[in-house]
């Protein structure tokens, strides 16, 4: 149901924006920093309850090639430091979770911290402590830590199979936003990135493509460019309501159209009499 030229469309006219953004300034913080290309979902009903842990995504172009990744890991960090290093494993920084919570108390000390790194990983098994630890410094640069099963023996895999997905965040309110590309992507890319996130995303949707309101493609410097629009569903109730309301409608017209013609034959007798 979604208009594969429509998305063609809205990713070539983002690739125009931040062209046209990027050579009317030098590169903003925010270009820096972001350059995403999102999907905005918008359901027809908001969902009944948020979840914490993000649903990873495979996309075919990856939005975090060649990414810096920093891992939060149970203690001892010694031991995954040298697996990852044994495996090569592309993962630039360890911290255990010790360390975390000893080095990075103040709100600076996080807010750095999430600036040093694209991507940031986490042992699923002290994941539940990692909200107070991180605190709003990665939410708000959206650079929650993705939970990661390191008791696999193929580490390599697991960490670039976490790398090349993107995930979906379930809100509490009826509208998310997916990363599905970077503005340095070809339109190509941009548009299977964007195929396939819609793809998953209407699989884990209840009533699947009746479930979706519209979908729209933006980056953070643009606005949101809708793609897909869904037609209101006339029920029985509301077609019937609709019918009634027209014939109450219909009923009303007539009457004021007999209490004129009333009038009408009044003031012809007077008229008449007057004569």
């Amino acid at each position: 149901m979604l208009d594969r030229d429509q998305v063609k469309k809205a990713a070539r006219a983002l690739l125009q924006h931040e062209k046209v953004s990027k050579g009317a300034a030098k590169k903003s913080q925010l270009f820096d920093e972001d350059g995403f290309v999102y999907v905005v979902f918008t359901l027809s009903r908001i969902p009944p309850e948020s979840k914490a842990k993000p649903i990873p995504i495979a996309i075919p172009h990856s939005i975090h090639a060649g990414a810096e990744i920093c891992v939060f890991t149970k203690d001892p960090q010694k031991e995954f430091k040298e697996k990852f290093a044994q495996q090569r494993a592309p993962v630039v920084k360890t911290i255990g979770i010790t360390k975390l919570r000893k080095n990075y108390k103040s709100f600076e000390a996080k807010r750095r911290l999430a600036q040093s790194y694209d991507m940031f990983l986490v042992d699923d098994r002290i994941s539940n402590m990692m909200a107070p630890l991180v605190g709003k410094a990665f939410f708000k640069r959206k650079k929650q830590p993705i939970q990661v099963n390191l008791t696999r023996a193929n580490l390599k895999r697991v960490i670039e199979k976490a790398r090349d997905s993107t995930y979906m965040f379930r809100s509490s309110g009826p509208t998310s936003m997916i990363k599905a590309g970077r503005v340095s992507f070809s339109q190509k890319q941009i548009v299977e990135n964007v195929c396939a996130v819609v793809e998953a995303v209407i699989e884990k949707t209840p009533k699947k493509w009746h479930g979706v309101q519209s979908i729209s493609l933006r980056t953070l410097s643009s606005i949101a460019l809708p793609v897909y629009q869904s037609l209101p569903v006339l029920t029985p109730q509301a077609v019937e309501g609709g019918v009634l309301r027209k014939r109450k409608r219909v009923s009303e017209e007539e009457e004021a159209a007999v209490a004129v013609d009333d009038d009408d034959d009044e003031e012809e007798e007077e008229e008449e009499e007057e004569e």
